[in-house]
């Protein structure tokens, strides 16, 4: 049997696949690790509000921009359409002081209006200028907010927990929880550890040979998927484990065509 190790999924029986592995290891090192999302995100409310609807539930793929919760919006659109009307006033009001401040500034060029008169009618102008642009701040927030009530996923995703449900109401200062966390799909990483002496030999976007168990939702159970996996580092600072010290090593890797679940043992040939 001819291994092929690609990023893409390969399956080969626990015969086949064990006297390949023997093989590679003869003169490399194998380091057993788990599977895990790449990225874990979580969705969290960004306004206050009612949930009105939950579109998705634990385990479905979405892809990017799938509205995933929506908040009850008439709260908030009643706050744009107040803040709309102030600025509309403001509007007015500062096309009106304008409109003003351009005769005062006539008689003051023709000496006919005191320099105090025309300095208050400046005043004026700059006043209502400037809560016109408070306004509109407090207007492009309100929208923002009025936005806020479609929470959607920034990536194509599998979800992994959803904490909310219709009917709740939410204040995001006081929640402990994120309303829902999403995994990256086909996106994941093999978590292992490494003694300093494998760790200095190895640089971030290294590839390696790894191995996977059978993922859990396919009905062949004897199987392992092999992919050339490669090196990401978020630490430099090693952990203490029964064998001494250890470093952290997060190998990446995709699968399109079948779900792998957190935990799926793996194994990693540095060679």
């Amino acid at each position: 049997m001819t291994l092929r190790l690609t990023a893409k999924f390969t399956a080969f029986t626990i015969l086949g696949a064990t006297l390949m592995l023997s093989s590679l290891v003869a003169n490399a090192d194998q380091v057993a690790g788990t599977v895990d999302f790449r990225y874990r995100i979580p969705i969290n409310a960004l306004s206050k509000g009612t949930v009105a609807a939950v579109n998705v539930k634990v385990a479905d793929s979405v892809d990017t921009g799938t509205v995933l919760i929506e908040f009850d919006p008439a709260q908030q659109a009643a706050r744009v359409s107040a803040r709309q009307s102030r600025v509309d006033r403001m509007q007015i009001e500062l096309d009106s002081v304008s409109a003003k401040f351009e005769r005062q500034q006539e008689l003051f060029d023709r000496g006919s209006l005191s320099l105090l008169a025309y300095e208050e009618s400046e005043n004026e102008v700059r006043t209502v200028r400037a809560q016109l642009v408070e306004a509109q701040a407090k207007l492009d927030a309100a929208k923002i907010r009025l936005q806020n009530t479609r929470l959607i996923s920034p990536i194509d995703a599998i979800v992994l927990k959803k904490n909310v449900h219709p009917g709740m109401n939410i204040l995001p200062d006081e929640s402990i929880q994120p309303l829902m966390v999403l995994g990256s799909a086909q996106e994941y990483v093999i978590r292992v550890t490494v003694p300093y002496e494998r760790r200095i030999l190895i640089e971030a976007g290294n590839r390696f040979q790894v191995f996977v168990d059978a993922p859990n939702n396919l009905p062949e159970l004897s199987f392992i998927a092999g992919y050339l996996a490669e090196v990401e580092f978020s630490t430099l600072d090693p952990i203490t484990a029964k064998n001494g010290m250890q470093y952290p090593v997060n190998l990446h890797f995709r699968e399109e065509s079948a779900l792998i679940l957190p935990g799926t043992p793996a194994s990693v040939i540095f060679d």
